[in-house]
Formats: C-alpha cells, sequence, structure tokens
C-alpha cells in the first residue's frame, strides 16, 4: 500500500469524495444525502452510501493513545498525519518510544467527526511543553494545529454527538 505524509499529494485516487465538513464554529448543515459520509460508531471506519471510503488506524499500546495515526483509503492510499520521531512507515514494528516515563511522543484524545471529515488529536510536545491539538481534514488532506481557545469546541462536537473518540474510549481531557 502506497503511504505519504499529509498534503504530499492530492487525493486523486480516491473518488467519489465525500461531502461537506463538519464546521467548528457556526451552525451545521449536513451534506446531501447522495455525498454524506458518517463515521462508525468507534470512529475507526469512514462509509459513503454503506461503502468503505476510509479507515481511520491508531497503532496503540495504551489506552485511548496511539504512537501512531494514520488514515487508509478505500483507493488504496495510506496517509499518515502523525508519528513519533523516529517512526518508520515501511517497518512500523521496529519503533522503540524507550522508556515509557519520558515518552511524550503519543496522540492522544483522539477524535473523528461523525461526518467522517475531520480526526483531531492532542500531542505533548516534550516534558517542558503543554503540547496542543492539532486536525487533519480526511477529505481535504490537509493538517493544522488547533487553536487553544477553539478546544472547547472539540468537546462541544463530542457532548453534541457531532463526533466520537476514536475507538469508543474517552479519557479525561487535558487542562
Amino acid at each position: 500500500m502506497p503511504s505519504r505524509r499529509p498534503g504530499a499529494a492530492a487525493l486523486a485516487a480516491v473518488s467519489g469524495a465525500c461531502a461537506g465538513p463538519t464546521r467548528l464554529a457556526g451552525e451545521y448543515l449536513p451534506p446531501p444525502a447522495s455525498r454524506a459520509c458518517q463515521a462508525s460508531e468507534d470512529g475507526r471506519v469512514i462509509a459513503r452510501g454503506g461503502e468503505r471510503y476510509a479507515e481511520v488506524g491508531c497503532r496503540s499500546d495504551r489506552r485511548a493513545r496511539c504512537r501512531a495515526l494514520w488514515v487508509d483509503y478505500a483507493g488504496g492510499m495510506r496517509v499518515w498525519p502523525f508519528t513519533p520521531r523516529g517512526f518508520d512507515e515501511h517497518r512500523p514494528d521496529a519503533y522503540d518510544p524507550g522508556d515509557p516515563k519520558i515518552d511524550f511522543q503519543q496522540a492522544a484524545h483522539v477524535v473523528v467527526a461523525r461526518d467522517g471529515s475531520r480526526v483531531w488529536w492532542w500531542h505533548r510536545g516534550g516534558a517542558l511543553s503543554s503540547g496542543g491539538f492539532h486536525v487533519f481534514h480526511i477529505l481535504e488532506d490537509r493538517l493544522e494545529d488547533v487553536d487553544r481557545a477553539d478546544v472547547w469546541e472539540i468537546w462541544a462536537l463530542v457532548h453534541e454527538g457531532r463526533a466520537v473518540p476514536l475507538g469508543g474510549a474517552v479519557e479525561p481531557w487535558p487542562r
């Protein structure tokens, strides 16, 4: 399966993209039913018209935390929105995180939009960093940071049922 980092190329190989992303702010308007996507209850599979469009994957050794986070598209492309330093996506089993007491290279609090448009996660940058939230726009192949002032809106999406924790696991949010 071909793989790459976000934004390296357009998703031209993926046909029949889903319509309209969930917006953090403003009124939510669902896309037309013919183009609507939906995430599964555990947020792992994104379907369009009952057919698999993409799948969100997490290599984990702890509850609700990912050593690596990827999206497999139905067209055969794999995109890696989050990998720790030293991770080789061609040899994922070779990654050694070192001492787990000081290993901060994980995506935590992973949340997927119900409409399959985005996946959010929190990454602690290091021992002296408070970290921050990031978002990968699944339909647009775009990765960006989430402004600290907007983090509450991610929680609101989960609370309103418009986003689900990946794997269905819920853990306390960072303060």
